[in-house]
């Protein structure tokens, strides 16, 4: 026979910090955020460090539950990757140069060699892989993880929106052809658009630049908003968006149309936006710069 034990949390509120709390002076930008940490929610360490109390850390693990059944219904799988990397991988990739230039990467060296706290995880996913993939009947397979980033923002912003130190979840597919990419990308794209909607975001997926990632296709997916820095041009009637980066292309016409059956902008307006998201098809950039 078993035995289950129901435990209760006896936990008081004033040991939350949610109790009688004088607010003062709230940022009128991010009124959420100063809330959290007048009444002790968020502690700040520094620009763009922070520390969670009990409240926001039960948001982040719900949202954290929502996303790791999303995708293993979706037939992903779970990884984790460490965050702390050796320099090599990243110089294999040619991405080093790029991150120590801009000053977003921090980097750390000792007697043992020199290290990087990782901002992104194609690099060491690609060594898990080359590790764990033997064969093409391992493929086509996605491996995904949570877990903290970091990047050394010049100008950290808002709180929790732009800061040093943040939660992310990552997901990368192999694919051994490109239909079949094509399909984990599709696959992908409906997993985020479903687990914006359980959250409760309405997001408008847009036609977005690679940029450093490189790679054929991308989308972002975005949250209409005024604490937002980015500005999309964005058709109401048709629901269609895209990056005003993507007008910065010689070929953006042929590519619009090639691409997403786009063939006319005149209609698309400008508005102010917040990144939730972004996917790539990646092709094989990263495994031929990695030997992968």
């Amino acid at each position: 026979m078993k035995h289950l034990v129901r435990r209760k949390n006896n936990m008081k509120l004033s040991q939350t910090g949610m109790g009688n709390v004088k607010l003062n002076n709230i940022d009128e930008m991010y009124p959420g955020q100063s809330i959290l940490l007048q009444t002790g929610q968020l502690v700040q360490y520094g620009a763009g460090l922070f520390g969670y109390n009990t409240v926001p850390l039960l948001v982040r693990r719900n949202i954290e539950k929502i996303i790791t059944d999303t995708l293993n219904k979706y037939g992903c799988v779970e990884v984790s990757l460490p965050t702390l990397q050796p320099d090599a991988i990243w110089k294999n990739s040619g991405r080093y140069d790029h991150y120590v230039d801009e000053g977003t990467m921090l980097i750390t060296n000792t007697n043992k060699g020199t290290f990087c706290l990782a901002p992104t995880g194609e690099e060491a996913i690609l060594e898990f892989a080359k590790e764990k993939l033997k064969s093409y009947k391992n493929l086509s397979v996605t491996y995904y993880q949570i877990g903290e980033k970091f990047r050394n923002e010049i100008r950290t912003r808002g709180y929790l929106l732009r800061g040093k130190s943040f939660p992310m979840l990552d997901a990368y597919s192999f694919d051994a052809d490109e239909k079949s990419m094509e399909i984990s990308y599709e696959n992908a794209r409906k997993a985020f658009l479903e687990i914006f909607e359980k959250i409760g975001l309405p997001v408008i997926p847009i036609v977005a630049d690679n940029g450093t990632m490189g790679g054929k296709k991308s989308e972002e997916f975005m949250l209409i908003s005024e604490q937002g820095e980015d500005k999309i041009l964005y058709d109401e009637q048709t629901g269609m968006g895209l990056n005003t980066e993507i007008l910065e292309r010689e070929d953006y016409k042929q590519y619009l149309e090639e691409e997403y059956g786009i063939t006319d902008i005149s209609n698309f307006k400008e508005i102010r936006t917040m990144e939730l998201g972004h996917i790539f098809q990646l092709g094989t950039r990263y495994s031929e710069m990695m030997n992968g």
